[in-house]
């Protein structure tokens, strides 16, 4: 597939989370348990050195399945990230945990995305406190108030600060591909597989984030080269002709998925890069 489609790369550095929200499958151990299993630091280096030999200008983001910051190895890891000279976008999406401690690395961020668990009041705390970056972005930072299911977060009305200018801190949950109770399988085209790489904390490079269940992976890139198995991955390149024909019967756990489809437009952007 053609390279050219990939907008981020997801990089999963640990699977274990300080939280377990109401509306997230590790509310439920039985169906994913909380496991403190880490990226290593050298594997990391490795995928990180692969993203700058291939010269790529899209979004690196630690962001997954779990807290990031809960990998032992986590500032070496960001110090890593936000090494320049660099072509690509620097991420990180977190719950805030231990932010005031790497507010000195979040802040050279390109992008933060920033999710609140907790009260409304904390929320704003936050957002008074951390309002920008360093290259004056605003963060992006969501209200999700842990207790409720999916649908409820969901439902939740749009909401202004208190004086009253909009806050864009509405964001979709979704019942990661049916690991979830609820929700309604969605049929037509996705093109999950082909605008981002997710790669989890053991190097497992996997067919998209949502898959919790950890139902579809392709090669470990401690063994290949990340971009050429990507690019060159014929499993991959059936699912994903699969997918952005609308076919998500033919691919589990996508039969299962209640993921918006993509615009016809892009739709058809994808399609000639498969």
């Amino acid at each position: 597939m053609d390279l050219e489609g990939v907008l981020q790369v997801d990089i999963n550095i640990t699977d274990l989370c300080n939280r377990t929200c109401s509306f997230c499958p590790r509310s439920d151990a039985s169906i994913y348990p909380n496991n403190n299993q880490n990226m290593s630091l050298e594997l990391f280096a490795r995928i990180m050195d692969q993203i700058e030999e291939w010269r790529f200008d899209g979004t690196v983001i630690l962001a997954g399945r779990g807290e990031s910051t809960n990998n032992p190895k986590f500032e070496k890891i960001i110090q890593r990230l936000l090494r320049k000279p660099r072509r690509y976008r620097a991420q990180v999406t977190t719950n805030g945990w231990r932010l005031d401690r790497y507010w000195k690395y979040y802040r050279q961020l390109d992008n933060l995305v920033l999710n609140t668990y907790t009260t409304e009041e904390d929320f704003f705390a936050r957002r008074t406190k951390y309002p920008r970056l360093d290259n004056g972005e605003r963060i992006e930072d969501y209200w999700k108030p842990d207790g409720g299911s999916v649908e409820d977060v969901n439902e939740l009305p749009d909401y202004a600060d208190p004086k009253g200018r909009p806050i864009r801190w509405k964001h979709q949950f979704n019942h990661r591909a049916g690991l979830i109770a609820g929700g309604t399988a969605v049929k037509g085209p996705c093109v999950h597989p082909m605008r981002g790489i997710f790669i989890n904390f053991d190097g497992q490079l996997q067919m998209c984030c949502n898959d919790w269940s950890h139902q579809i992976g392709f090669a470990n890139v401690k063994d290949v080269n990340l971009f050429r198995e990507w690019r060159d991955n014929e499993e991959l390149r059936r699912i994903s002709t699969e997918l952005i024909n609308g076919n998500r019967d033919a691919v589990a756990p996508c039969a299962s998925c209640d993921v918006p489809c993509a615009k016809p437009q892009i739709v058809e952007g994808y399609k000639k890069w498969i």
